[in-house]
């Protein structure tokens, strides 16, 4: 059985203070070590921003990079804070995460549409000026 609630580590005064000088950049650009790569099984052919963003030595700015990402675009916060202490929702995450993917493809549908729609248009503009061609002749 999944917990819903992950313990997520309060950061240090000096962590703290290198992730709000650092909120507007992802944490993978302040990262100085190589990527440390997931221990979940992998196909060579899978997104490699995945081993690069997030490693053992940036989780703490990594959820907070991502926190304030989703917060912008309107989605629920992904930690709360009790006792002092902050949990990460697991719940939260898959449901941001799987709202996320659906964007996404209802993106890639309408950019599909749109260039459908184009070919078309380019379509009727080719037999327009066509037909035009052969009337002033």
């Amino acid at each position: 059985m999944f917990l819903s609630r992950l313990p997520f580590p309060t950061p240090s005064h000096t962590e703290t203070s290198e992730i709000s000088s650092s909120s507007t950049m992802s944490p993978s650009r302040h990262r100085t070590q190589p990527p440390l790569h997931c221990s979940l099984p992998f196909s060579k052919n899978s997104y490699s921003i995945l081993s690069a963003f997030c490693t053992e030595d940036n989780i703490t700015q990594c959820v907070s990079y991502v926190n304030q990402e989703v917060s912008s675009l309107g989605f629920p916060p992904l930690c709360s804070e009790s006792n002092g202490k902050r949990d990460l929702s697991l719940v939260t995450v898959l449901n941001v995460m799987y709202e996320l993917l659906q964007l996404h493809r209802r993106g890639l549908r309408t950019v599909e549409d749109l260039e459908t729609e184009q070919l078309k248009s380019s379509s009727d503009l080719d037999h327009l000026q066509s037909s035009n061609s052969r009337l002033k002749v």
